[in-house]
């Protein structure tokens, strides 16, 4: 039945593409289980008045990317300074061959394609950030040529530039 939610799933619809073929779109939650030991899952037609269709099919799900880190120069980042240009290595799992970052409208641009390693789980790019950009947090998403995303949502600041308080000595003696 078209909108009810099952463990993850929602059908979103139902067509007849011709006798004995329907098509169904199915959008899978994140809240839907893709451990190895419930993949696949079994899936069964119900006709109109409720019969169960004798034919079945296998649907295997598979997780959603995730980021654990980001990485400039070797070392682990929180943000990245106003006017930088250069290298991130984006570290995670699930990440697939053909993985694209995409950051919102906003200070953080991408200047190059996306580069994945799928052995080391990693997508790296090349970003630039403004110059005038806000300080705070930016939202980016990575997403797998399957569709399955994971938006990361303040992970990754843009750092405003260091203000100096307080001078020690005030001043200095040349010679």
């Amino acid at each position: 039945m078209p909108g009810t939610p099952a463990n993850g799933f929602t059908v979103q619809s139902v067509s007849v593409a011709s006798t004995g073929e329907l098509t169904a779109v199915v959008s899978v939650d994140h809240t839907a289980d893709a451990s190895a030991g419930t993949n696949p899952k079994l899936v069964k037609v119900f006709n109109p008045d409720l019969t169960a269709s004798p034919d079945q099919f296998l649907l295997t799900v598979t997780p959603a990317p995730t980021i654990d880190h980001v990485e400039r120069g070797g070392a682990t980042v929180t943000g990245l300074p106003r006017g930088f240009s250069g290298s991130v290595v984006v570290f995670g799992t699930g990440i697939q061959a053909g993985a694209t970052l995409t950051f919102g409208a906003g200070p953080i641009t991408l200047t190059g394609t996306p580069v994945t390693d799928v052995g080391a789980q990693t997508v790296t790019v090349d970003v630039a950030v403004s110059t005038t950009a806000t300080a705070g947090p930016v939202a980016f998403d990575l997403t797998n040529t399957d569709g399955g995303t994971t938006e990361v949502a303040g992970s990754l600041d843009v750092l405003s530039e260091p203000v100096i308080t307080d001078l020690t000595p005030d001043s200095l003696i040349v010679g």
